[in-house]
């Protein structure tokens, strides 16, 4: 019996975290009558509609994982004292004090902007809550805050169909979205975020189709020492993690180099049980790389 170890050089895998699929719909005024009366209520305009998506902008990572999406978002906004669309009007998109976007609204009173995200491609799957201030810069006064649930792990649960995007506007925010700082240590992989982690959710390196082959060296025998045994093992390395159900998702590694060690192990059945002990005077050991999403090691 061989027993392999197969390590990765390179990353510390990490995870991520998520709860129920039932997205609850929301009618858009609640947000205007939150306007008028709490903090927006200096605002002469307010948003009647946002929503957003993501698209993989093909940046990876180490082993190949995608590590960074690109966002799109929309928001759109009405004149608060006549109910119409604000179309032409300029604004400013803000995180905290940080200006991302300066946008003009077009059809519809909406205004679109992207943004770049990294993230943890290892981490269980999780919204983390964004929130955004849109400031007018124009003829209109007073600024609207947007909650958005954005999930950068959505393209790993495609048979959940899972919106890599929730607006407060339309929606609730989804039941265990991270917020603030919480929530940037959790898309990140950060280890204060790896501690609070159950062991059963976090990344695991697992080995998918394996092709074992044995080829004995009769020709080689060493007294005292036996024959000498090669062994070739091939297989399909991928990570394991968690969806946004909890349930197992697989995904590939395409890249990476990795160490195999083996060793030759003995089993002794007895009435009493069995004994397991080691036979080969030492441990062997291969290096790979990835190709092709295929590990090879000749042991």
């Amino acid at each position: 019996m061989i027993f392999f170890n197969a390590l990765r050089a390179i990353l510390v895998l990490m995870i991520f975290t998520v709860t129920a699929c039932d997205f609850s719909h929301k009618n858009p005024l609640d947000k205007k009558q939150k306007s008028a009366s709490g903090e927006g209520s200096k605002a002469t305009f307010y948003a009647y509609f946002s929503n957003g998506d993501s698209i993989l902008n093909g940046e990876s990572g180490p082993l190949g994982l995608i590590n960074k999406k690109e966002f799109q978002f929309q928001v759109c906004l009405k004149d608060y004292a006549f109910d119409e669309e604000l179309v032409g009007h300029d604004f400013l998109v803000m995180h905290n004090d940080v200006k991302l976007a300066e946008v003009k609204t077009k059809d519809q009173g909406c205004l679109h902007w992207s943004e770049s995200i990294e993230f943890n491609p290892v981490m269980k799957a999780k919204y983390i809550v964004f929130e955004r201030r849109i400031v007018s810069k124009g003829v209109h006064k007073g600024e609207q805050v947007v909650q958005f649930a954005v999930n950068p792990w959505n393209e790993f649960d495609n048979n959940l169909k899972i919106p890599a995007v929730i607006s407060d506007i339309t929606h609730d925010i989804p039941e265990g979205s991270l917020f603030g700082i919480d929530g940037e240590q959790y898309m990140k992989g950060e280890p204060l975020a790896l501690q609070k982690l159950e062991a059963d959710d976090r990344p695991k390196l697992f080995i998918k189709n394996q092709d074992i082959s044995t080829l004995v060296n009769r020709a080689g025998f060493v007294k005292q020492q036996g024959y000498k045994i090669r062994f070739s093992m091939q297989f399909e390395p991928k990570v394991k993690v968690k969806n946004y159900n909890g349930d197992d998702s697989y995904i590939d590694i395409t890249q990476g180099d990795f160490v195999a060690k083996a060793w030759l192990l003995q089993r002794d059945e007895t009435e009493g049980g069995g004994r397991l002990y080691q036979v080969s005077q030492s441990e062997v050991e291969d290096s790979d790389k990835v190709k092709d999403k295929n590990l090879t090691f000749r042991i």
